[in-house]
């Protein structure tokens, strides 16, 4: 890991995690940044976003049953399952965020490469995304603040 990414990765731990949270975030996003290489994705973009969904948190869940540190829903582990041909189980934390490192290159090929609306996707769907974008319609506005803070917490960490 490059100086520059250890800088912002340490940012974006400072940004959601105090005091005696703060190693388990740094071990949290140290493994995201793994991952992240493995895929050959930005590991800042994936840091980022498991911040935003988590604060690095493997307890973490969702009224929408999505869990842990990626906030993998039980859709996107069958869509990720489908395209490895695996069997992986979001409640294992290296599993959870190898799907959701994995579900998240497969969102920016998806959108040719454009992170906001895979950040968009990832939060909301990206069958909804698609129809949203398609009919011209906004994006609510929890996806929309979703999106900001992501774009907000990379701004602030740089990368």
């Amino acid at each position: 890991m490059t100086s520059s990414i250890t800088l912002a990765v340490v940012c974006m731990v400072h940004a959601v995690c105090a005091g005696p949270f703060h190693a388990r975030c740094t071990e949290m996003a140290s493994r995201v940044v793994a991952q992240a290489e493995v895929e050959k994705v930005n590991p800042l973009d994936v840091v980022a976003l498991a911040a935003i969904e988590s604060a690095f948190n493997q307890s973490a869940k969702s009224t929408a049953d999505a869990v842990g540190v990626m906030q993998i829903t039980p859709i996107a582990q069958t869509a990720v399952n489908q395209a490895l041909h695996g069997t992986l189980d979001r409640l294992d934390l290296d599993q959870n965020i190898r799907i959701g490192v994995a579900y998240w290159a497969s969102l920016l090929k998806r959108f040719n490469g454009d992170v906001q609306t895979a950040v968009a996707a990832y939060n909301a769907g990206p069958s909804r995304v698609e129809q949203w974008v398609l009919n011209g319609r906004a994006l609510p506005p929890e996806t929309v603040n979703h999106v900001r803070k992501f774009v907000q917490l990379r701004k602030q960490c740089g990368g």
